[in-house]
């Protein structure tokens, strides 16, 4: 009977589960991959990631996409504030769309943003569009008819911060 000879290699080294899951397999291939389990959890990991920042991509989206109202609002603003430096206005009754210079309605529809000026009052609503946006109202209200005007920021979308930046800003025409 023949007796077998222990390698060096057995001998000195421990087996254990993480030296056995670290060992290349033996046979033609050269790498083992992944294993199924690691590849669903690095998945998880991606998935959770993104339903973190895809909330936050959004938002800065939507607060991009609500510059354009806020340029729609300027053209008014600038308007009111030409026909008060010409003296144009005896009181803020006076300050309305379709007379002195200042720009008429404009209804609310799937492509335009609505826009309507009444007694010193520049109220602009996002069009109907189906977006987050839809129906958030600014409001831009004269606090004196006589140049230079100061202006109030109102409306909803300050309470969904969509105009905070604003809010702070001091902008007498």
């Amino acid at each position: 009977m023949m007796k077998r000879v222990s390698t060096q290699s057995e001998i000195s080294t421990p087996v254990s589960a993480i030296s056995l899951y670290y060992r290349p397999l033996q046979g033609d291939r050269k790498s083992r991959g992944f294993t199924l389990i690691e590849v669903m959890i690095l998945t998880a990991m991606i998935s959770i990631l993104l339903s973190a920042a895809f909330p936050a991509y959004q938002r800065y989206a939507d607060n991009k996409r609500f510059a354009e109202l806020m340029v729609s609002i300027e053209v008014y603003r600038e308007a009111i504030a030409v026909a008060a430096d010409e003296g144009l206005f005896s009181s803020l009754q006076d300050v309305n769309e379709g007379i002195h210079g200042i720009p008429p309605r404009i209804r609310v529809t799937e492509t335009d943003h609505g826009i309507h000026v009444h007694d010193g009052v520049i109220q602009a609503e996002w069009r109907r569009d189906g977006s987050n946006l839809e129906g958030v109202r600014m409001e831009w209200t004269a606090m004196s008819h006589e140049s230079p005007i100061d202006w109030r920021l109102g409306g909803s979308c300050l309470s969904k911060r969509y105009c905070d930046s604003l809010d702070s800003q001091e902008e007498p025409n």
